[in-house]
């Protein structure tokens, strides 16, 4: 196990615990004990499976994406809607490695 790579498993999974704990509380769930929960089990999968961060992260991604965007449609979110399919695409551009777009995304979302 390399530095590089451990570094690189730290990047993948430290996103999509932001992402989940982010969703969480877009359907309205506060309990910190939930999200330091679901940031526990996050970690633990890219800690154990360090090797596959690029699939692991396809696939986690690819179960909060529908109920996200659920509930950004529901409370009339409909600009953050619109971004937040831009950037799943984004994000599957980059992990098919099509286009490097995901970074950018995030640079002009920030903006």
């Amino acid at each position: 196990m390399t530095l590089y790579k451990v570094l690189s498993s730290m990047d993948a999974g430290q996103a999509l615990i932001n992402f989940y704990n982010l969703s969480l509380l877009l359907a309205g769930v506060t309990s910190l004990y939930v999200h330091l929960a679901t940031a526990a089990v996050l970690a633990l999968v890219f800690v154990v499976m360090w090797r596959k961060t690029a699939k692991i992260s396809l696939i986690l991604v690819a179960f909060v994406v529908p109920p996200s965007l659920y509930v950004l449609w529901l409370r009339g979110e409909y600009g953050a809607a619109i971004s937040f399919v831009a950037g799943v695409v984004c994000f599957l551009l980059d992990r098919f490695k099509y286009l490097p777009l995901h970074s950018l995304w995030h640079i002009t979302v920030a903006y």
